[in-house]
């Protein structure tokens, strides 16, 4: 289904993750067998299902904020059913929506969870550490938070002369912004994709609350077939 819910609405991200009860984990091997869909374990002291007072063959549909926001019993909505099936689908889709109702580039979400109202603007900074609350946005800080600014982080991947030279950064999930990566061999050229850019590693939802994950992207050339490289990554918001 996360396949279908992709192709229906590619600018939104929506995981689907499986959580096994406590009492069950010596069935995981055969539920997890030749599927993809990532499988946690609930136990104690903090049982998710407990919390949340599960009924076997939940789903729970959570929004950006781990917030409840629906639950579909699949024993008693058979997915076989086409019907059930695209109900399924839309309360995933609605849960998933991007609001940004006064235009300003910030998610309304976002925006209620670090200020409480939608009075702040993309260009301020409330905490004076020279990142605009778009740029916290973007990259996952915290704008109230002196101490908390965009984190980009140099890395260097392979051995010998396959050494490549790369960037890690935090980014938003789905939509409402753009993101460019570009490499330069001397800061004056800029060339986005490849052949100059790859991504290892495009996007790892950190499934914190946040709404964001970890990308990481690499210079193509390796690090001894160059005298010099750079990369840079371009946040722009989405109309």
């Amino acid at each position: 289904m996360a396949a279908e819910l992709k192709a229906t609405n590619p600018a939104v991200n929506i995981e689907i993750l499986g959580v096994n009860m406590s009492t069950d984990a010596a069935y995981n091997p055969l539920v997890t067998a030749e599927r993809s869909l990532p499988w946690l374990q609930d136990g104690p002291p903090n049982s998710a299902w407990d919390a949340w007072k599960v009924t076997w063959r939940d789903v729970r549909i959570l929004n950006g904020r781990n917030q409840l926001v629906g639950v579909y019993n699949l024993t008693a909505n058979d997915l076989s059913l086409v019907a059930n099936r695209t109900t399924l689908k839309q309360m995933f889709l609605a849960a998933a929506v991007w609001v940004d109702s006064d235009h300003d580039g910030l998610s309304d979400d976002w925006e209620m969870l670090q200020f409480g109202n939608l009075s702040m603007v993309a260009a301020g900074d409330p905490d004076g550490d020279g990142a605009d609350n778009f740029a916290e946005y973007a990259f996952g800080s915290n704008p109230l938070n002196g101490g908390s600014k965009p984190v980009f982080k140099s890395v260097v991947r392979g051995a010998g002369a396959s050494r490549q030279f790369g960037v890690v950064f935090q980014r938003r999930a789905g939509h409402g912004v753009d993101y460019f990566i570009e490499g330069s061999p001397d800061v004056l050229q800029w060339t986005g994709g490849f052949p100059t850019v790859t991504a290892s590693e495009p996007f790892t939802n950190l499934y914190n609350g946040t709404g964001t994950g970890r990308s990481e992207y690499r210079l193509v050339a390796p690090i001894p077939s160059q005298p010099a490289g750079f990369l840079r990554v371009r946040a722009i918001p989405i109309p």
